[in-house]
């Protein structure tokens, strides 16, 4: 009997495939490596933002002197290179210091919380991670030169919407697709098994 229950034993433990080690040699556990995991989806596409982000910006300063626009779609969309010390979409001029610290607070509050936002559905992560994307790629521009550099003109003549960017994009999209989940989608988060809930 004793030897039957062994042999079981091992077979599971062979299914189940060899422990997740660290670098160090240590054991990880299946819900740390499950919420590793799922945090790695949010920093990547935070990654793909802030480079995307930077990428066109440096080609719009680069090829576009100030205020010339550049039709893409007729006069409705175009390109004008404008230059931002607000807040997206040119809101809140002139306050380059006060939105340093709210972009690194809202980075910062991010990255420290990965481990509840593991938990959470799979299009929530991601808002977070373009979430995350645009605040950093605003902050590096801010920190960098003072100022964003705005390019996507939208608008129909005189009534135009304020020139933004990739990041506030991205922003604008992750924060619109979380408040959709967490007003339209709020129940259990079925992907949250239970031993994750039981890990600190």
């Amino acid at each position: 009997m004793g030897t039957s229950i062994t042999t079981r034993s091992r077979f599971a433990v062979n299914v189940a495939g060899p422990p997740s080690v660290d670098e160090r040699g240590g054991l990880i556990t299946d819900a740390a490596g499950r919420r590793a995991g799922r945090t790695s989806v949010m920093f990547l596409i935070a990654g793909i933002v802030v480079v995307l982000d930077q990428i066109i910006k440096a080609i719009v300063v680069y090829s576009m002197r100030m205020g010339v626009s550049t039709d893409i779609l007729g006069s409705v969309v175009r390109l004008t290179r404008t230059q931002n010390s607000g807040a997206a979409f040119g809101l809140f001029k002139d306050g380059r210091i006060a939105f340093i610290i709210v972009s690194a607070a809202a980075s910062i509050a991010i990255i420290l919380f990965r481990r509840e936002i593991a938990k959470m559905r799979q299009w929530e992560r991601a808002s977070f991670g373009l979430i995350l994307g645009g605040a950093v790629g605003n902050l590096i521009d801010r920190i960098r030169v003072g100022s964003v550099v705005d390019f996507l003109d939208i608008g129909i003549d005189s009534l135009r919407w304020p020139a933004f960017n990739v990041a506030d994009s991205a922003i604008t999209v992750g924060v619109t697709i979380l408040a959709f989940h967490l007003i339209f989608l709020a129940h259990p988060h079925p992907e949250s098994a239970p031993e994750d809930n039981r890990e600190s």
